[in-house]
C-alpha cells in the first residue's frame, strides 16, 4: 500500500507537534494517520530544511513543492529560491 498524501493543514500540525516534543506515535493518533506517515512527513521536512515555526511567505503551494520534491538535494537552497 503506499503512502497518503498529507493535506497541507496536517504537515504544518505535524511539524508543530514535533517542535513542542511529541513522539511520532501521538502526532500520528492526533492527525488520524499511520506512524509511518509521519515519519516521511518528517523525513521530508528535515531533508527540505524546514523547521517549526515556518517560513510565513511559506504558502500551501510553496510548501507542497518543498515536501514532495524527492531525490533533490534541497539543503543546498533556502526557502526563498523555491517560491
Amino acid at each position: 500500500m503506499g503512502q497518503e498524501r498529507l493535506p497541507v493543514r496536517k504537515i504544518r500540525e505535524v511539524l508543530r507537534l514535533k517542535a513542542e516534543g511529541f513522539s511520532d506515535r501521538l502526532i500520528a493518533k492526533a492527525i488520524g494517520s499511520a506512524r509511518s506517515t509521519v515519519q516521511e512527513c518528517l523525513r521530508r521536512a528535515r531533508k527540505a530544511g524546514l523547521t517549526w515555526p515556518l517560513p510565513s511567505e511559506l504558502d500551501e503551494s510553496a510548501l507542497h513543492v518543498w515536501m514532495s520534491a524527492d531525490g533533490v538535494n534541497l539543503s543546498a537552497h533556502d526557502v526563498s529560491n523555491r517560491i
